[in-house]
């Protein structure tokens, strides 16, 4: 039987990518969709294209209202958020809000279990998050742009 001595956690290592935008120009907008929609559901994994969603700011969840900002919040208490005071009740955001699984495989930098580096590039991401979080840009219809990424423990 092995014993471990320390540290012994039931938790894993997780990504993430937050971002959230005010859709200026819905035709701009929706043409990127359609263009990069087979880009991002053939070939990739199709979760990143179900954590994009757009609410009108009348239809939005209770969950990423903040008193008078639209936020969104990774499960390392990172937050992206809009201010709903330049916003109308009938104005479209988009939100991404994507979170790996990756177990602490991914994070360990030495033998011994202990150095984990959660300080992870951008490359990190599989291509089709990639897409989405350069996606959120003026040049795609959008403005208000607020974006990040990064991974820590998720429990």
């Amino acid at each position: 039987m092995k014993i471990r001595i320390g540290f012994v956690s039931n938790s894993s290592s997780s990504s993430f990518m937050i971002g959230i935008a005010k859709v200026e120009d819905h035709d701009k907008f929706l043409k990127w969709l359609d263009k990069n929609k087979y880009e991002l559901n053939v070939g990739f994994d199709t979760k990143s294209l179900n954590s994009l969603e757009v609410f009108k700011v009348k239809d939005l969840p209770e969950y990423y209202k903040r008193g008078n900002s639209i936020a969104v919040e990774s499960f390392m208490c990172s937050e992206v958020s809009l201010s709903m005071e330049n916003l109308s009740e009938d104005d479209e955001v988009v939100i991404f809000d994507y979170t790996g699984n990756e177990g602490d495989g991914c994070f360990i930098t030495d033998e011994d279990y202990c150095d984990i580096d959660y300080d992870i590039d951008f490359d990190f991401f599989d291509k089709s998050e990639q897409i989405i979080f350069d996606a959120l840009s003026k040049d795609n219809g959008l403005t208000m742009v607020e974006k990040t990424y990064g991974a820590g423990r998720n429990g």
